[in-house]
C-alpha cells in the first residue's frame, strides 16, 4: 500500500482501528484482506494519477 506517499498514512489504519473498536473485532484474516484491498485501491489510483507535487502541483 502506498500510504505515506499518497497521503493515506493516517486514514487507512484509522478506519481499521475504528472498525475493530466499534463494529467487530478484527482477526488476522480480516486484517490481511483489508490491507490487500487497500493496496489494490492505492495501486489503481497510483497507475492513473501522479503522486509528484512538482509534476501536477501540490494540493
Amino acid at each position: 500500500m502506498t500510504a505515506p506517499t499518497n497521503g493515506a498514512c493516517g486514514i487507512v489504519p484509522a478506519v481499521l482501528a475504528y472498525y475493530d473498536k466499534f463494529i467487530r473485532k478484527v482477526n488476522s484474516n480480516s486484517l490481511a484482506r483489508y490491507m490487500l484491498v487497500a493496496s489494490a485501491i492505492g495501486s489503481l489510483y497510483k497507475m492513473n494519477a501522479s503522486i509528484s507535487g512538482a509534476e501536477v502541483g501540490c494540493r
